[in-house]
């Protein structure tokens, strides 16, 4: 019989491959791992013939804690990129929300002052609107400061245009709202990058287990190939 590959079209052979499988596919070949080792399990006449070459109890053993690592290890990152993904959507709602704050005051602070006044530069409303995420923060902790805590004109003319303390405070809380959802989704996002390394190490773990196995199964099934229909693999 000719001598089999290292590896198995059910069995992924290197971590560089397995980065660029997307979940329901490393799922996938997780199943065909499992239905490995379940079908030996199942099965007393392949046990006989597997121990012999090493794969005894303990050993078999070895390959299920490893697929058990890699389940655990794959449903850890599946949690994590699904809260990266919820704090993503929250950051983007709550940045449109800050940024219409924002652009609602800086266009009454426009209304009520010339190009040049010190309205407007009290307010920091000197140049184009920011667009980096940085540079809007910045300017809008500036605007808000600048209405709140600038001169009484300024803050009369606001006031008598909707722009009272206590709108200026609520509005506010929208920009530090939206501090908190970058910090957060920055945080997941760290999260699970965090995992992947981890996924890949237990996942090559067990890649190698597996495709070692199926080369002895194979050798200890060739006289009986109908065997190993019950392990999910081709004769």
């Amino acid at each position: 019989m000719p001598e089999t590959t290292e590896t198995t079209p059910d069995v992924p052979a290197t971590v560089t491959k397995t980065r660029k499988m997307t979940h329901r596919t490393i799922a996938s070949k997780l199943r065909r791992v499992e239905l490995l080792l379940d079908g030996t399990e199942s099965s007393p006449e392949i046990i006989a013939l597997v121990e012999p070459f090493g794969y005894t109890v303990q050993k078999r053993a070895e390959g299920r804690a490893l697929l058990l690592a890699t389940q655990t290890q794959l449903g850890l990152t599946q949690l994590s990129r699904a809260a990266q993904k919820q704090s993503t959507e929250a950051f983007l709602e709550t940045e449109k929300v800050g940024r219409r704050a924002h652009a609602d005051l800086a266009a009454a602070g426009r209304a009520l002052f010339p190009l040049g006044s010190h309205g407007r530069t009290a307010l920091g409303l000197e140049g184009n609107a920011p667009r980096s995420l940085t540079t809007f923060l910045r300017a809008a902790d500036k605007l808000f400061d600048g209405a709140t805590n600038g001169p009484d004109d300024v803050k009369t003319a606001l006031a008598a245009h909707g722009y009272t303390a206590a709108k200026l405070t609520s509005e506010h809380a929208k920009i530090t709202a939206l501090k908190a959802a970058d910090s957060a989704q920055e945080g997941a996002k760290g999260g699970a990058q965090d995992l992947t390394p981890q996924q890949n190490e237990a996942r090559a773990a067990l890649d190698q287990w597996a495709a070692t196995y199926l080369k002895f199964a194979r050798i200890a099934l060739r006289e009986r190939p109908q065997l190993l229909e019950k392990l999910d693999v081709k004769a």
